[in-house]
């Protein structure tokens, strides 16, 4: 499930380091010198994986399940990632396996019966998180620390002109990701969290439980059914047309409509704003006038059954 990893290598904690060692294992090598007089030397290792060698340290970053697969619509198991981890050691002659990590993605593609954009508009909001649909294709919840998000791997895939593998071919493919970006060690309680901590079968088990649980911690919203029970005045009947009204525009349309009416200053409350995206939650989610959507269900089910497929 691991995909993008960002690492970094102190040079103080390497053995014997010899520069010109390393920069023969790399590929499209450039040099950079700054008014400070630091050296900086970018290049390559393999297709995709970044490397840079500054006065301090070295980085490395890129899509490991691409360095390994060679295409990073797969992502990388526990072991897979102890090899790959393990080859990139051999072929620099460093001790990779303990650089420090400083991103982790943890993904997987779910394969869903419908397109995934229809998928977008019953995945509401998230506490402590921001939900911004800034492509069509995607959806994010950007948080301090940490991104997820849900995006169409096949349309992703033909945007950047990268081969589809012919088993998803014609199927619908939902990737969800979850971007670790900053202070993981302190995310995840640990005095560091390096290289060799990600093939950790504790580790492992704790961000597959973590993609899971971020999944579940964002509201799911429903759609709109006509529950007669609950029809007694007028004052209901027009909370229901309300709902059908915001259903036809969409929840991410109606909280962005709400936005720009702020960014306009049309309201001279604050508070007004927040009242209004309430009363939006409010409605999407009255279990009176809505009912789960089976697109929810699926997607519960699909996430399920990958975090019971364990490593």
């Amino acid at each position: 499930m691991y995909d993008t990893i960002h690492l970094r290598l102190p040079i103080e904690d390497i053995i014997d380091f010899n520069l010109d060692v390393v920069c023969s294992c790399l590929d499209k090598i450039s040099e950079h010198y700054y008014d400070s007089g630091q050296q900086q030397i970018s290049g390559k290792i393999g297709e995709n994986m970044k490397v840079g060698i500054s006065n301090k340290n070295i980085t490395i970053k890129g899509s490991l399940a691409k360095y390994y697969f060679g295409n990073n619509f797969e992502t990388l198991t526990i072991t897979q990632t102890q090899e790959a981890i393990a080859e990139l050691s051999n072929k620099l002659g460093l001790p990779i396996y303990d650089a420090i990590v400083t991103r982790i993605d943890f993904s997987d593609n779910i394969i869903v019966d419908f397109k995934p954009q229809a998928y977008y508009n019953y995945l509401g909001n998230c506490t402590y998180f921001t939900r911004n649909s800034i492509k069509a294709n995607t959806l994010y919840y950007n948080g301090s620390s940490m991104t997820k998000l849900f995006y169409d791997k096949i349309a992703w895939a033909k945007s950047k002109n990268v081969r589809i593998p012919k088993d998803l071919i014609g199927k619908n493919v939902l990737r969800y990701e979850l971007r670790y970006e900053k202070r993981l060690k302190n995310q995840f309680n640990l005095p560091e969290v390096k290289a060799h901590t990600l093939y950790d079968y504790d580790f492992y088990l704790r961000l597959l439980n973590n993609w899971k649980q971020e999944y579940s911690s964002i509201l799911k919203l429903g759609n709109v059914t006509f529950n007669f029970e609950h029809i007694k005045t007028p004052k209901h009947l027009s909370r229901n047309f309300e709902l059908i009204g915001m259903e036809s525009l969409g929840y991410s349309r109606v909280m962005k409509e709400i936005e720009n009416l702020k960014q306009q200053g049309i309201m001279n409350n604050n508070e007004y704003y927040s009242r209004a995206k309430n009363r939006v939650k409010t409605l999407f989610t009255d279990s009176n006038q809505t009912a789960t959507s089976d697109l929810i269900t699926e997607l519960d089910s699909k996430i399920n059954q990958i975090v019971d497929r364990g490593i």
